[in-house]
């Protein structure tokens, strides 16, 4: 809901130099002509207008999909991992599922930023305007945090070049929690060298992370990292005035001066006072830096951290397990192949034995999850990690499909150091019974799907 709700937000946003009458409008809002400008940074487009002009102006706005592409046509740039909610909203905002642009992921599942410069420099020359660029702050999929700081800085170069500005949404509806393990009691960011010795960071963890207060808005669900029951949700705007272009005021409402009602922001009227409440204490509760949410998460990502080395590149029998990538947060994908070299059927047939033997209802000692890679969404990402498995490059054409493993650590707990080597231990053993040299060479199985 909060990702439908940020880019209504920033397509009204986008949209007020057309609704603006020519006489009276301020100048930086047309141009020489009177025409309207098309991709001004928020401060310009909010700077010179009252807030009475925000709210009348949001009721002229385009109605419908016809009219919406008449007045620009806007393109959403975001990653080909972003969350299916964005397909939702380019829909009901009448942008058009088909103005929402997959851009490619790197080998290990993050925002490519050559491809993302590379397609806005496609749009200038075509004359497209681009909406906003997604950048994703923990991937629902594999947990990955996208180059945040890369992003800003593309924009920044394209508004050199081309004049023109786009908007940057994080939704890290998944990861923004993680944000608390980098920030000191006084709010400030921790050093990089600081870090290193709790926790083995990558270097572009850090610097996304310090990149975040860029955007112009940012989705967040407590209900995630932060631990807290649904329906608790957070869309956090840079410029707090940008919700007087999705504003809508009922008579009956008397709220008191100054004390806005959040059903005159939001999609839905209302929301359950509990929700906001649960938020609010665990957050005076917990605090929301390295001493409170920082340590527990930190606990977290370490124990998704040492699971990844107990299993990347562990022989059982004749197999092997392999780690996609050192996670980010507390999402692990990982796969199990053969020691010699192999076809995407057998891989597949073989994680599809392994995750029937640990269903949902734990009668195999372990719960697994699952996700799957595909050629159509992923590209030749996981290419590299083919090879790993033993699967050479060229199986993975037109229509192939991976099967991969996926296990979330999202509880702090498993480090304590009894729980860690019992579960380890007993994890190893439950695989070792079910792969190791010790059992029958396992059939094809099922799986020629993929």
């Amino acid at each position: 809901m909060a990702n439908i709700e940020a880019l209504w937000i920033l397509r009204n946003l986008a949209l007020v130099p057309l609704r603006l009458p020519r006489s009276g409008a301020p100048a930086s809002l047309r141009d020489a002509g009177g025409n309207p400008v098309h991709g001004l940074p928020p401060e310009k487009l909010l700077g010179r207008l009252r807030t009475e002009d925000l709210l009348e102006l949001h009721r002229t706005l385009p109605p419908g999909p016809g009219a919406v592409r008449k007045g620009g046509a806007f393109r959403v740039l975001a990653p080909a991992t972003a969350h299916y909610s964005w397909q939702k909203a380019a829909n009901l905002l009448g942008l058009g599922e088909d103005r929402l642009e997959a851009i490619a992921v790197d080998s290990e599942l993050r925002l490519d930023l050559g491809a993302l410069e590379a397609r806005l420099e496609e749009l200038a020359a075509e004359g497209q305007p681009v909406l906003a660029v997604v950048g994703v702050v923990g991937t629902t999929e594999g947990g990955g945090v996208d180059p945040v700081d890369g992003i800003l800085e593309i924009r920044r170069r394209h508004a050199e070049r081309h004049g023109r500005w786009f908007f940057v949404h994080l939704d890290a509806a998944y990861g923004g929690y993680a944000r608390s393990m980098f920030l000191r009691r006084d709010g400030s960011f921790r050093d990089l060298a600081e870090m290193q010795g709790a926790l083995a960071l990558r270097a572009g963890l850090h610097d996304a992370m310090a990149a975040v207060p860029g955007a112009d808005s940012v989705t967040v669900d407590p209900h995630k990292l932060g631990f807290i029951p649904y329906p608790a949700g957070a869309l956090i705007l840079k410029d707090g005035e940008m919700r007087c272009l999705t504003t809508h005021k009922a008579a009956y409402l008397n709220a008191e001066a100054g004390n806005d009602h959040l059903g005159s922001h939001i999609l839905e009227g209302s929301k359950p006072g509990a929700a906001a409440a649960a938020v609010w204490l665990a957050h005076r509760t917990v605090p929301l830096d390295e001493r409170g949410y920082g340590a527990i998460l930190q606990d977290s990502f370490r124990s998704s951290r040492g699971m990844a080395e107990l299993l990347d590149n562990r022989l059982f029998g004749d197999y092997v397990c392999r780690v996609f990538e050192t996670p980010d947060l507390d999402v692990l994908l990982y796969a199990f192949g053969h020691t010699e070299p192999s076809t995407l059927h057998r891989v597949n047939a073989l994680n599809e034995m392994v995750l029937s033997q640990f269903p949902p209802n734990l009668s195999g000692g372990f719960a697994l999850a699952s996700t799957v890679l595909t050629r159509t969404v992923h590209g030749l990402a996981p290419v590299p990690f083919l090879r790993r498995l033993g699967v050479p490059p060229k199986a993975w054409r037109a229509g192939s499909e991976l099967l991969v493993l996926r296990s979330v650590m999202m509880t702090p707990f498993v480090e304590d150091p009894e729980v860690k080597a019992f579960y380890r231990a007993e994890l190893v053993k439950a695989l070792e019974g079910l792969l190791g040299p010790s059992q029958p060479a396992l059939a094809a199985g099922k799986g020629g799907g993929r």
